[in-house]
């Protein structure tokens, strides 16, 4: 089977790149470290390094590598 993913509006920012949003700053789940940042998740650490983007989706937080994220996402005008 193909699956095609549904078109959804998130909010990100790239690690190192961008200003860190109030959202990741104020949430309780997250790691403002010096090397990388923590999102505390059901699964374990999740690790955003240098280059890395973070998104909010509706119900969570999580890092994606720059390439999978500019393959799958395009800025919203």
């Amino acid at each position: 089977m193909k699956y095609k993913q549904k078109p959804i509006e998130v909010e990100a920012f790239r690690f190192g790149h961008d200003p860190i949003p109030d959202w990741f700053k104020l949430s309780e789940d997250t790691i403002i470290g010096i090397e990388y940042l923590g999102i505390t998740s059901p699964v374990g650490l999740l690790k955003a390094y240098l280059g890395d983007y973070v998104i909010k989706g509706k119900d969570y937080i999580y890092p994606c590598s720059a390439n999978v994220f500019e393959a799958i996402f395009g800025e919203v005008d």
